[in-house]
């Protein structure tokens, strides 16, 4: 197989994985929404600005600051006046917040750890096996400049059990 074939099934199946984890995440987390659960994960990796966010998640400081508000009304993100600038808020994820979002990788990966049951033992090694690979290709992606979670990352939040 080509890299183009591979690219294209690659950009066929990748958001259909997405879109499967994103319903799975609306259903187990009483309706909330993907992109939150995306602001609590760069919340997670520590403190930011609005417009470091909206950045990051490539939207409006509007859209940010309602997503922020919601979040803020939950409990899951505190506002606190930067030391330096108080003109600036730092935004940080709460206990609760944490909690969550690990409750909602939690469900999602159970729902995965489901669908997977029925691969025999060498198929979910092949699986690893290629998932080793898609991560390197997130490193690579991360070397690049493009805010994603490689290894690096990953493994962090893995030890702190939100992954």
């Amino acid at each position: 197989m080509t890299q183009a074939e591979i690219a294209h099934r690659m950009v066929r199946l990748i958001p259909m994985l997405l879109h499967f984890m994103a319903g799975e995440l609306r259903s187990t987390a009483a309706g909330r929404t993907p992109a939150h659960f995306r602001l609590l994960m760069l919340l997670h990796e520590g403190p930011h600005n609005l417009s470091e966010l909206a950045e990051r998640q490539s939207v409006s400081l509007a859209t940010m600051s309602n997503s922020v508000a919601t979040l803020v009304e939950r409990g899951w993100v505190t506002r606190t006046p930067d030391e330096n600038d108080r003109r600036m808020v730092r935004l940080e994820i709460t206990p609760a917040g944490a909690a969550a979002l690990q409750a909602a990788h939690q469900a999602v990966e159970g729902r995965m750890a489901q669908l997977l049951a029925d691969f025999s033992g060498g198929e979910l090694e092949r699986l690893d096996e290629g998932l080793t690979l898609l991560q390197r290709l997130v490193d690579q992606l991360c070397k690049e400049g493009y805010p994603g979670h490689c290894a690096e990352c990953a493994a962090a939040d893995e030890k702190e059990g939100i992954v």
